[in-house]
Order: C-alpha cells, then sequence, then structure tokens
C-alpha cells in the first residue's frame, strides 16, 4: 500500500479557515486523529505558516485537514503563487 504522500496513495485534503475550530469539531464527534499527525504551525521555509493534520476516515480512508490563513513562507521571496483554495478562481 502506498504512503499517502507517495504517487497515486490515497490521500485527500480539506482547506479549513479556522484550523483550531476545525480539529475541535472533530474531536467532539470522535473523529478518529492520527498520532502525531499534525498539529503546531510550521514555522520556517516555504511552507511556513501551513498547519495540518491527518484523520481516519468510519472506512479507514487517511484525509487530512490543512490550514493557512495567513499565507505561506514563499509567498514572501516570490510573486509565482501556487493554486489557492482562499482565492476562488485562482
Amino acid at each position: 500500500m502506498p504512503k499517502n504522500s507517495d504517487w497515486g496513495g490515497p490521500h485527500i485534503t480539506l482547506y479549513v479557515d479556522d484550523f483550531d475550530a476545525a480539529i475541535a469539531h472533530q474531536r467532539a464527534h470522535g473523529v478518529r486523529l492520527m498520532p502525531g499527525g499534525g498539529g503546531p504551525e510550521i514555522e520556517d521555509g516555504p511552507e511556513a505558516g501551513l498547519r495540518s493534520w491527518y484523520f481516519l476516515t468510519p472506512w479507514d480512508l487517511q484525509m487530512e485537514l490543512i490550514s493557512y490563513p495567513r499565507g505561506k513562507g514563499y509567498e514572501s521571496i516570490t510573486d509565482k503563487r501556487l493554486w489557492d483554495p482562499r482565492s476562488p478562481g485562482r
């Protein structure tokens, strides 16, 4: 079975605006958060500002919550932009 980061790996990511509220909601509803699945904000490098956490669906599909409400670190060193779920039509 490929890891979720491998080509063809089973992995769906959902962007959330309020990471802490999303994790609290999952905990309140018994969602299985993966140990060491994420949490603290990345502080350095191109992904600075990003937070993520992995969880499992009831049928064991691994999924991820991700958030970077203030943007990512790479945006401070280039005007090039990756697709961003915060900006419709981008």
